[in-house]
């Protein structure tokens, strides 16, 4: 019966790791998403004329220069928290670089 208990506990443990592995590449995943559509929204803003990033949702639905384009698909939910409440992260100069979970804020 203890055997079978350790093997059990050993065989829990294995899945929550990998579940946890997962959400870790799926939040890479998602983040490289947000960081792509922030750097097309700054390429955009070059040649249609500067626009600053204040909302996510502006990557969803760019409408300057006349054409609407999306910089991303959707906003995605955080895979480690299920919230899509992300900040912008500006670089140095004042541009946006970056994403960051609402507890990193």
């Amino acid at each position: 019966m203890a055997v079978t208990a350790a093997l059990l506990a050993v065989a829990m443990e294995s899945a929550s790791d990998r579940v946890r592995r997962e959400r870790q590449v799926e939040y890479a995943w998602v983040v490289e998403q947000y960081r792509a559509a922030i750097r097309s929204y700054i390429q955009v803003g070059r040649a249609t004329g500067e626009v600053p990033l204040r909302s996510l949702d502006q990557l969803v639905r760019d409408e300057r220069g006349g054409v609407v384009r999306r910089h991303i698909r959707q906003l995605y939910p955080n895979p480690l928290t299920g919230r899509t409440d992300w900040s912008i992260r500006l670089g140095a100069t004042g541009e946006p670089v970056d994403v960051l979970p609402a507890t990193e804020r």
